[in-house]
């Protein structure tokens, strides 16, 4: 999930002669580019009006306008795909430019491990603080007991695809920080492994081999929540970012351009079909509805990169700051929506502005605790990473 370091892009590098792969690196330039906050801002968006529709349990009834914008809410689930279209593309970007650095993995992992470690950990140790103090809370915040040792070792989705359910209450959403975390472990050894060719190859392989495994946990095995949850299954999404990152490091992002707005154009007329006709959470969604959101936010990530328009709307403040404290929103949120389902007095309103008062509650408070975390907490750990450059 969120947890990518400060958005950079490579510069555009020109294709260079064989046997020079060494001047890559050193040729290219990162510059911050604030769009891609304003990416990561409208995906935690998605992830927290999806979750607050979770919390407010709405079933529209008749009215056709309400069912319209239930199923679009129900759909928002796909902000984690841009979570993991964003991770792969950065992630890659940063690999791609230290391969040829000594202390290449080192740099990597202890960077990542600065950004992600303290904020998980420290929630977690909050939450099993808070248990030995007060005792079990009626919904089992944290799963059951003998489930928890999954969670400090980032299993929650191994464990989830073990028991076919949902495990950890207002904790199931670290199913995506384990996917995360486990394509950190992998990913920087075939970066190193493969040269950028055979690495792209891999990925346009590896996309098709993850739709077809979700379509095997969810026919043969009836394992929808496995579909879900499990790394294997989602990296299609993460391999899709990493496929543009090795192309804008081999070529500039503006070789993407033309094929980036014809995917646009395919995915504004397949993807409102697909929202209206195939039922949310359903096979047909498990399967198919990764893999079409990641095309699409794909799309808009490289449009972002290469035209002045899109580029301009996503560097508006309000996406900015949400992407900047994304983790701590990501973290904090559901156990904030947890709490609040419980203290809610406003079912007597209608369906749509009780949803809406719900989410922006819901939005303001964990804003406020993300924020909070963040100046008084995580910051002090990530100005420790500029001893660990690449």
């Amino acid at each position: 999930m969120p947890t990518v370091e400060k958005s950079t892009v490579v510069a555009k590098i020109r294709p260079v002669a064989p046997g020079s792969i060494a001047n890559k690196s050193q040729s290219a330039s990162t510059s911050h580019l604030p769009a891609l906050d304003g990416l990561r801002g409208l995906a935690i968006a998605l992830v927290l009006i999806t979750h607050c529709e979770n919390a407010l349990h709405w079933t529209p009834q008749s009215d056709f306008f309400v069912k319209a914008v239930h199923k679009v809410v129900c759909f928002s689930t796909c902000g984690v795909d841009l979570f993991f279209v964003l991770s792969g593309f950065l992630i890659t970007g940063i690999l791609l430019r230290s391969k040829n650095s000594a202390n290449y993995f080192k740099s990597f992992y202890v960077r990542r491990a600065l950004r992600i470690f303290p904020l998980y950990y420290l929630a977690l140790a909050l939450i099993w603080c808070g248990i030995k103090i007060w005792g079990e809370p009626p919904d089992a915040l944290m799963g059951m007991p003998a489930d928890r040792t999954w969670l400090w070792f980032y299993g929650t989705n191994i464990l989830m695809t073990l028991r076919h359910t949902w495990t950890y209450s207002s904790l199931n959403h670290f199913w995506s920080l384990a996917v995360e975390e486990h394509f950190y472990l992998v990913w920087p050894f075939l970066v190193m492994a493969l040269e950028t060719g055979p690495l792209l190859w891999f990925c346009l392989a590896a996309v098709p081999a993850s739709l077809l495994i979700r379509a095997a946990f969810v026919y043969p095995l009836h394992n929808e929540l496995a579909a879900y949850v499990l790394t294997i299954c989602r990296v299609d999404s993460l391999l899709i970012g990493c496929f543009i990152a090795i192309v804008a490091y081999l070529r500039g992002p503006e070789i993407l351009k033309r094929s980036a707005v014809a995917v646009a154009l395919g995915m504004a007329v397949l993807v409102p079909i697909f929202i209206g006709v195939v039922p949310h959470a359903s096979n047909t969604d498990r399967i198919w509805g990764p893999t079409i959101f990641a095309l699409l936010f794909a799309s808009l990530l490289v449009l972002t990169l290469t035209r002045t328009e899109c580029k301009h709307f996503f560097e508006n403040r309000v996406l900015r700051v949400l992407g900047k404290y994304s983790y701590g929103l990501y973290i904090y949120h559901f156990i904030v929506i947890v709490g609040l389902e419980h203290l809610w007095s406003w079912n007597a309103l209608p369906p749509v502005p009780n949803y809406l008062l719900f989410l922006f509650v819901a939005s303001a408070c964990s804003m406020l605790i993300a924020v909070t975390s963040y100046q008084l907490y995580e910051v002090h750990f990530l100005k420790l990473k500029k001893y660990f450059q690449a």
